[in-house]
């Protein structure tokens, strides 16, 4: 049997409904409370009038209610959890609908995190640390949701400055898919023979990271494990994965194992990436469609379903070849004829307007509305794009990547750039709009940096890029619950916090409503909790 049929019968029977728990012997009066209750808080239910509540119930790992603290206590019974809130906000958890976390999880453990590096000597202390703590000889890499612009010099450590914080140690350290650079072992080890150390360019940067040791299945499905858990940390619940380029078939796999062992702490929603058109007709003929559960689901297609129809992070206008076209054609006609939605990677305006071409014309042959196509990114799309989107029924999700890429844009873009990705715009357009980061490799994976430069427009380093189109705070954590709980095909389920939905919810360390707007970036979760089970608590 092919391997792409071997993946698809085991996620199929790992993601089939598991038969209903039964409940006899238990006493009526146990299955009456809450499991849980918070008081004496500030609840933002993000419901259709953003109401605020005081408390809030939780039974069977749904909101059983919500109300002021002494109604909500009243229900409680002898066996119910009780949490005092201490006033601190509440907000449904948070969606990236533009995550790459299952790639993230291949190497996670050996990653040091530099989005919110400030300076090359504090990379250099970051990479000291990790070296005492790992055996000589074992690799030190680094996430590659950073830039050099967001440092004080402006520019990568040096090869000799790596050699120096590490010595004993290979060390890559990668910036975002456009340069690395490598200290002396990790030269040899991989080689690289530029006596600076650096390679430029995503393609050298890919090639590097593939000639890396092999990671046994067994570390990436705890690597991811630990992902889920640090993105916990940061109040994220659920994501949308568009899944990044260099990903195999089997890579899909540690997701569905740590689903079968009943470990995942992140609700994810899995769109499978294609590269030309032999690869998109496997997959369309393997899928039933979109299947799942509340923890793991596959969406669709995407971010990419043939090669030369990306646009790239940051591209200039391109010409698209009339094969290449016709190629994208088929893909959409056969995928939307299954039922099968489509998550796509489209930046440019020609981009958008090419695609969007596409489907008007397979709307006239049959109703795409209920397939919920979604476009990713969208700097340069335009009000009457967005009125075409909103009658194909489409969805539209934005990620923050300005915040690090921000004179790369202005540099390839323009000064229009001041004004996009045209969030209000796009808010007010009445498309579904869902937020997220596009992390961890080009991007930092923070959703708090996320919502920031959505109220705010600016970079890491503080100066803005984005002048205007900025949205509220109240329209930002709408787009971030609500908006990409659409994204997921979710919405009945979770991005709000009402009687019957999933009880998915974080507790915050600082009002996200009202701190002052330079510390929404520092904000994090102090307790997470995901299905009615806590699954994550900051230390005192």
């Amino acid at each position: 049997m092919p391997a792409l049929s071997i993946l698809l019968v085991t996620a199929l029977l790992i993601l089939a409904p598991p038969a209903a728990h039964g409940q006899a012997g238990v006493p009526a009066a146990v299955l009456h409370y809450p499991e849980l209750v918070l008081l004496n808080g500030k609840v933002v239910t993000v419901d259709d009038r953003f109401s605020i509540r005081e408390a809030i119930a939780i039974r069977d790992g749904k909101v059983l209610a919500l109300g002021t603290s002494s109604e909500i206590r009243a229900l409680a019974g002898p066996g119910t959890r009780v949490i005092d809130l201490r006033r601190r906000i509440v907000l449904p958890g948070l969606i990236d609908s533009h995550v790459h976390m299952l790639r993230a999880g291949f190497r996670w453990p050996q990653e040091v995190r530099l989005d919110d590096a400030t300076s090359v000597d504090d990379i250099l202390a970051r990479i000291r640390e990790r070296a005492a703590k790992v055996k000589p000889g074992e690799w030190i890499l680094t996430l590659g949701g950073w830039h050099e612009s967001q440092l004080k010099e402006r520019r990568m450590p040096t090869r000799e400055e790596l050699d120096r914080a590490a010595p004993q140690h290979p060390v890559l350290l990668h910036m975002l898919l456009a340069a690395a650079v490598v200290n002396s072992p990790a030269a040899q080890a991989l080689g690289v023979t530029d006596p600076s150390g650096v390679v430029r360019g995503a393609p050298a940067v890919v090639a590097l990271k593939a000639k890396l040791p092999p990671v046994p299945f067994e570390q990436k499905v705890q690597g991811l494990r630990a992902v889920m858990r640090d993105f916990n940390a940061m109040g994220i619940t659920s994501t949308v994965e568009p899944i990044g380029g260099e990903m195999t078939d089997r890579d899909y796999e540690p997701a569905f194992e740590l689903w079968r062992r009943q470990q995942m702490t992140v609700r994810m929603g899995l769109n499978i990436v294609v590269r030309d058109l032999e690869g998109a007709r496997r997959w369309i003929q393997a899928l039933p469609g979109r299947f799942g559960d509340d923890w793991l689901k596959i969406l669709g297609l995407g971010e990419v379903v043939i090669d030369q129809m990306w646009d790239q992070s940051v591209a200039a206008q391109f010409p698209i070849a009339r094969e290449t076209l016709a190629d994208f054609q088929q893909v959409v006609s056969a995928a939307t004829q299954k039922g099968i939605t489509l998550h796509l990677h489209a930046t440019l305006e020609s981009t958008i307007n090419t695609m969007l071409g596409v489907f008007e014309e397979l709307q006239r042959q049959m109703p795409l509305r209920s397939l919920r196509l979604v476009f990713a990114h969208g700097e340069h799309v335009t009000p009457a794009q967005l009125e075409r989107m909103k009658q194909l029924g489409m969805g539209l999700t934005v990620q923050d990547r300005q915040v690090i890429q921000g004179d790369i844009m202005k540099r390839v873009w323009g000064e229009s750039m001041v004004a996009k990705p045209p969030l209000q715009t796009m808010y007010q357009s009445g498309v579904p709009m869902g937020g997220g980061t596009d992390g961890t490799i080009v991007a930092p994976n923070s959703p708090f940096v996320s919502l920031w430069w959505m109220i705010t427009g600016r970079m890491l380093r503080g100066d803005v890029a984005r002048a205007r189109e900025h949205l509220t705070r109240e329209e930002a954590l709408r787009v971030y619950t609500r908006g990409s709980a659409w994204i997921a095909h979710a919405e009945g389920r979770v991005g709000s916090l009402e009687p019957g939905k999933l009880a998915d919810l974080i507790v915050l360390s600082d009002d996200y409503l009202t701190v002052p707007e330079d510390r929404i970036p520092k904000i994090r979760s102090v307790l997470t909790i995901v299905g009615g089970n806590v699954v994550y608590e900051s230390q005192p």
